[in-house]
């Protein structure tokens, strides 16, 4: 953490950087901003030292979200080596047709998995496979054991500035295309959050629907992979950010809801507004 932060300062000294948008790492830079700061470097974090350390924990993030009854939570148990992975994994099972899991604390998706045989499910894993991932890899290091959604995805990417949300744009996922919806349930959850968690600049909440009710995935306190597609809404959320971050105060234009995006599976190439 410590050699991370000393080579961020070190870079923005040398480049000479007024603001700095971080990415990775945002537990760490959260709690050394201050020195940031003190060579004239501004950092753009969704949230205070405190939040940001709530997100990174997703099952402590998951039962704040429960507690203020801000949207439905998955099934879930934390859990952590073999022994507790059986004993749970079964009762689960019992009202779930299919169970997936992830780090408690982690960053990105890579080591997300869905235990199945199914290979069109992905990243898939069989059941005996996940137990020898268990026993040698997360043996000390706790995981959520979660229901398996496979509902409509969505991915919102939020403005907001002070706890306020200023614009909220849901990404409906349907395999490779995205749609901009103006789904008003997903944006009055993003209110939500916002206001209970004090939230500005840019972030990102990533919900799926089970039965006609979204659940919630996570909640990313930095920009998200596909903001550019959001971005085609009319609303430039980078150039908002920094304004926000530097005035205090920002402009944008009407909202384009509608907006439909095909990308090829490596997201090189896209069409907006297909025809078909």
């Amino acid at each position: 953490g410590r050699e991370y932060i000393d080579y961020c300062i070190k870079f923005c000294i040398e480049h000479k950087i007024d603001v700095f948008f971080p990415k990775y790492r945002l537990k760490d830079i959260s709690k050394y901003r201050k020195e940031f700061e003190e060579i004239g470097v501004k950092v753009l974090l969704a949230a205070s030292d405190e939040i940001i350390n709530l997100v990174e924990n997703k099952g402590s993030f998951y039962e704040a979200c429960r507690e203020h009854k801000i949207i439905d939570i998955p099934e879930y148990k934390i859990i952590k080596g073999l022994d507790e992975f059986e004993t749970h994994y079964y009762k689960m099972k019992e009202n779930n047709n299919c169970l997936c899991f992830k780090p408690v604390i982690s960053e990105g998706g890579l080591d997300f998995r869905v235990i199945n045989d199914n290979e069109l499910i992905h990243p898939n894993i069989s059941l005996s496979k996940a137990k020898l991932l268990m026993e040698n890899h997360y043996k000390k290091r706790e995981i959520m054991l979660m229901e398996y959604l496979d509902g409509i995805e969505y991915s919102i990417d939020c403005l907001a500035y002070k706890g306020e949300l200023l614009v909220a744009i849901p990404r409906k996922k349907i395999g490779w295309k995205r749609i901009l919806e103006n789904n008003s349930t997903l944006i009055e959850i993003a209110k939500r959050i916002t206001r209970v968690f004090d939230f500005s600049y840019v972030f990102n909440i990533q919900v799926i629907y089970k039965n006609g009710v979204p659940m919630l995935l996570e909640v990313n306190p930095r920009m998200s992979g596909g903001l550019g597609t959001s971005c085609l809404s009319g609303v430039n959320f980078p150039y908002c950010a920094l304004e926000l971050l530097l005035e205090g105060k920002t402009n944008f234009p009407e909202v384009k809801y509608g907006v439909t995006v095909d990308t090829n599976e490596n997201n090189n190439t896209f069409d907006i507004n297909p025809t078909q």
